[in-house]
């Protein structure tokens, strides 16, 4: 009985033992994987105490905070806010957690060592996690594109208008039908192409890094038939035919930012005008549900191939029509309409097929 009972401790303490050496691997293996990772991460307790510190963040814990060293489970988070700032900043963040706020991500930046930081922060019942990540070098790149942009628009947008103006004046003096005519033809036409560029780049970046403001209620019949109505002289042109289908009647009113959306549907109609023969009909639907208003507009061009499709949208794509040729434009108008129907958190899609036309559409939330 003795026997067997020592058997069955000595087991017991085998399999102990084996549990403890893989734990400890286990920890060696996360340890490795932690010393690793570039971002700051910081455990917190409840209480704000700093519980755990990764390598990247103990070092630039004890960087920041010159004077002692942290003690885990006794240092708050809080109190490093007197060495650096954005300490007590990510603290009063912890608090709004504590209190059931939602915290997403943001953006930090210390005054203290010149760094900027993406800081997310998760949570559990006990504690929570920070990670600070380190954007510095994106934002150093943001600035100086900024800077460029600044660059682009007021340092090339005079000499350019001046070309213009000057060459202008200097066609007024030149024979009509004459070779000198037909060189300072091509400048203007170069320059007004380069100012055009110059313009649609603005746009882009205009569109990409300002929010857009949707700020007032639109009766949206009224935008269908304003973009309706810009529209029909350039389709009067090439004789083609618009033809309507509203089912709008009793719409509510709809949150959005009026003249993007007017332009949206300008876009799909001009498109459709552009790469319709002449003679054509171009069709355009609008209904709406509990939830959501439908756009669409119907096409008789000469359709897009299908590996096209999934590109349409991109900035400055171009594609190319059935005899090779890229299509006329700077390939942002298709951009410009995603973008805009995205950020009011609406979608859109096309359907097309070479020879048979296309049809673009999109909707928005009602609410």
């Amino acid at each position: 009985m003795g026997n067997t009972t020592q058997s069955q401790t000595a087991e017991e303490i085998t399999l102990s033992a084996e549990v403890f050496e893989q734990l400890r691997e286990r920890n060696r293996h996360f340890d490795t994987v932690l010393r690793a990772i570039p971002d700051l991460i910081i455990g917190v307790d409840v209480g704000g105490h700093i519980t755990f510190l990764s390598q990247a963040a103990a070092a630039y814990v004890h960087s920041a905070e010159n004077e002692s060293a942290v003690s885990l489970g006794e240092t708050t988070l809080g109190s490093l806010a007197r060495f650096d700032p954005v300490f007590g900043e990510i603290a009063a963040r912890l608090l709004s957690l504590a209190d059931g706020v939602q915290v997403d991500p943001f953006e930090l930046r210390s005054e203290v060592t010149k760094r900027d930081f993406l800081v997310t922060i998760s949570a559990t019942d006990e504690a929570y996690v920070v990670v600070m990540r380190d954007i510095s070098s994106l934002r150093d790149l943001s600035r100086f594109k900024d800077e460029i942009m600044k660059l682009a628009s007021h340092d090339l947008r005079s000499p350019l208008a001046l070309i213009i103006g000057y060459a202008s004046l200097i066609a007024l003096d030149l024979p009509a039908e004459s070779s000198q005519q037909d060189y300072v033809n091509s400048i203007l036409q170069a320059t007004e192409r380069m100012t055009g560029l110059l313009d649609a780049v603005m746009t882009v970046e205009q569109l990409r890094s300002s929010p857009l403001e949707l700020n007032s209620e639109a009766n949206f019949p009224e935008v269908v038939h304003e973009a309706l109505n810009n529209l029909r002289g350039l389709a009067e042109q090439k004789s083609q035919t618009l033809d309507t289908e509203l089912a709008l009647h009793d719409m509510p009113p709809i949150t959005i930012n009026r003249m993007m959306i007017r332009e949206v549907i300008e876009n799909l109609l001009g498109n459709a005008v552009k790469y319709s023969g002449t003679g054509s009909t171009i069709w355009l639907k609008a209904w709406y549900d509990a939830d959501k208003v439908y756009v669409t507009v119907r096409d008789q061009g000469f359709g897009i191939a299908a590996e096209q499709i999934p590109r349409i949208f991109e900035a400055f794509y171009r594609g190319k029509q059935p005899s090779g040729q890229k299509s006329d434009g700077r390939g942002l108008g298709l951009w410009l309409v995603k973008t805009i129907v995205q950020r009011h958190k609406g979608d859109i899609w096309v359907e097309s097929e070479i020879g048979k036309g296309s049809l673009f559409g999109f909707w928005l939330p009602l609410r």
